[in-house]
């Protein structure tokens, strides 16, 4: 793909992920990927293009590999690592030892950026407070623990600072004892916390090519009863725990350079996206939305299908208009303008993107629109239009003169246009 266009494509994801807050969790599996350092980089890239970023890493088989060498026996129940004292020990070295490679990566800054001298600033501390898990079913965790309170405004402040903010697995109790816990619970429990915009999850996708690149919950359990449990199932379930506090989840290919940015910033992404709700949502639109909505009119303007409207006019009427928004792009727009004296309304400026044509979003914004004015109590709507007149007839509109419009809005014709005009009762619907 030419620089150009890729970066016209990106612009509009650019734009709508500046400010927001992601949660990336990067377990032990990914640690020791060839690609980390690639993916750092673009954990860095995204920091400094405003995204407020929290790094969450596991260190489950490091863990492994340390006890192995100190010829202690990995134990588990019910997932959790069960940790004596010598455990402790290999995962203190382990957790450790990642954690400082993890801030020696972030601290050389981006490779491509010589001259501008951009650097991360990334902060590790206690920002977990444990409690131990105890005694479960007469079996000891001992130094494993449990979340007791994430530091939430302590994070927030360093977010504020343009920090990245890098969590381990290990938690203090308020005596200072220290304590091993799940990174995967940490990284949904300080998403939720900090009402994250997006979990970001690194994993193993290499045997799944066929999964559809967006899943619901109904498909998450689908896929589970079918499969066998292997990393990426795992992560499904962990996805399906956080959609009850996270609006997105994506899950990526570890191995693959550039799979962070390939998934935020192209339309179809390149791992798997877990939503709970509509991924497509319909929407009020506000005045931060005007840029997306020109992005959408201006070519249909220029075709004369949509008469011109000024920003300054936009921002005025923005109260009128609804959107389609996918993932912080604005996809589709329309607008219902009320005559209350003349109980009528006019639908304008419905627009779909390119991109997203034939997918029902202007049937979509068209019905809800003609619910919106029914509320109002307003007994027909009608349409201005030159291009696309056979579209509203099949929708049950008929074409009628200029003479049935409210007076006002006859005197803002622009005859040149020579719009048709049509009309639907919608009293009989």
């Amino acid at each position: 793909m030419q620089i150009e266009k890729a970066l016209r494509l990106s612009l509009p994801y650019i734009n709508a992920h500046q400010g927001k807050l992601f949660v990336i969790f990067i377990n032990g599996e990914s640690i020791s990927s060839r690609c980390l350092k690639q993916h750092i980089d673009d954990i860095t890239l995204l920091n400094s293009l405003g995204v407020r970023i929290v790094v969450v890493f596991g260190a489950r088989p490091q863990i492994d590999q340390n006890c192995l060498e100190k010829q202690l026996k990995s134990r588990f129940f019910q997932g959790n690592r069960l940790t004596d004292a010598a455990t402790m020990t290999c995962v203190k070295s382990a957790v450790g030892d990642i954690r400082f490679h993890l801030e020696s990566l972030f601290a050389q800054g981006l490779p491509y950026t010589s001259g501008f001298g951009f650097h991360s600033h990334c902060i590790s501390a206690n920002f977990v407070i444990a409690q131990p898990i105890g005694v479960l079913k007469g079996v000891d965790h001992g130094y494993t623990g449990k979340i007791r309170q994430i530091e939430t405004q302590t994070i927030k402040n360093q977010l504020a600072e343009n920090n990245i903010v890098l969590l381990s697995p290990l938690g203090l109790s308020l005596t200072g004892e220290l304590f091993n816990c799940k990174a995967e619970d940490i990284a949904v429990e300080v998403a939720s916390n900090l009402e994250a915009d997006k979990l970001i999850i690194f994993s193993d996708l290499k045997a799944h090519d066929s999964l559809d690149r967006e899943m619901r919950l109904n498909q998450i359990n689908h896929y589970l009863l079918e499969k066998m449990e292997d990393e990426f199932s795992t992560h499904l379930k962990l996805a399906k725990k956080a959609i009850k506090k996270v609006k997105r989840i994506h899950i990526i290919e570890r191995e693959k350079d550039g799979a962070l940015l390939g998934e935020l910033f192209t339309r179809d992404g390149s791992g798997v996206m877990v939503s709970g709700g509509l991924y497509d949502e319909m929407r009020d639109a506000t005045d931060t939305d005007v840029a997306g909505i020109l992005n959408i009119i201006r070519p249909l303007e220029d075709q004369e299908i949509l008469v011109k409207r000024s920003e300054e006019q936009l921002e005025l009427d923005i109260q009128h208009y609804k959107v389609i928004e996918r993932d912080g792009l604005i996809t589709a727009c329309i607008a219902l303008f009320p005559f209350a004296k003349e109980n009528m309304a006019e639908i304008a400026c419905l627009a779909v993107h390119a991109d997203y044509q034939n997918r029902g979003y202007g049937d979509r914004l068209l019905k809800e629109m003609e619910k919106k004015a029914r509320k109002q109590g307003i007994t027909c709507v009608f349409v201005l239009t030159t291009q696309t007149s056979q579209w509203f007839i099949e929708r049950g509109y008929q074409r009628t003169t200029e003479s049935v419009l409210p007076g006002s809005k006859k005197l803002q014709l622009n005859q040149q246009r020579n719009a048709k005009v049509l009309l639907k009762n919608l009293d009989s619907h």
